[in-house]
């Protein structure tokens, strides 16, 4: 589903398990906390589950008894909120050094920036409780965002991006002072080079 489907049809709130519609956690909150729980965790199912499905702390009955299933499917459905602003061309992988890139933007330590940036931009306080919005909207606001000059997010994801092609002393030493500015805290797997560094 593109944009374009979203703006003609509606921001889908339902995904199929066993055959029939379930409704999916669609609003923002909910969505973002899907975001932080690392997926290749196999223990950190049962959250991601619930963050996506849970109403009032229980599954519906369809969704515990077709678990693999239902969670597959809001995954899928999670995830094509990324794919509502198509511009550019992905850059994946650290240019073939087996690494893996660090990342440009973090949801818990960018979440004040994002919050700006709403209320700069859109005028709209989602710190406020009473701020409702579903996943799809959210996210093609967002993704606007991060392709917008002078937003806070925007400069925060070019900043950590890595230089392409040949740059002079003065575009690399200027890159690196706004990379520092901008820069997220440690990864784990970082911190744990550090530490092998130091001893």
């Amino acid at each position: 589903m593109d944009a374009l489907d979203v703006i003609l049809t509606g921001a889908p709130s339902t995904v199929e398990v066993g055959g029939a519609p379930v409704p999916v956690n669609a609003g923002f909150r909910a969505n973002i906390l899907a975001e932080t729980i690392d997926r290749g965790d196999a223990s950190a199912r049962p959250r991601l589950l619930m963050c996506l499905f849970a109403r009032g702390g229980e599954l519906p009955a369809k969704v515990a008894r077709s678990a693999g299933e239902a969670l597959a499917e809001a995954v899928s459905w999670h995830d094509a909120a990324w794919s509502l602003a198509q511009y550019g061309r992905g850059q994946r992988g650290g240019g073939g050094s087996g690494r893996e890139p660090r990342p440009v933007f973090d949801w818990r330590a960018d979440a004040a920036i994002v919050a700006a940036d709403f209320r700069r931009f859109y005028g709209i306080d989602i710190m406020d409780p009473a701020c409702q919005m579903h996943w799809y909207r959210f996210m093609a606001l967002f993704l606007a965002l991060t392709r917008t000059a002078d937003a806070l997010v925007s400069q925060a994801v070019s900043a950590r991006s890595p230089l392409r092609g040949r740059r002079s002393k003065e575009e690399r030493e200027l890159k690196s002072a706004q990379a520092s500015f901008w820069a997220l805290p440690p990864t784990e797997l970082e911190l744990i080079e550090e530490a092998k560094r130091a001893f």
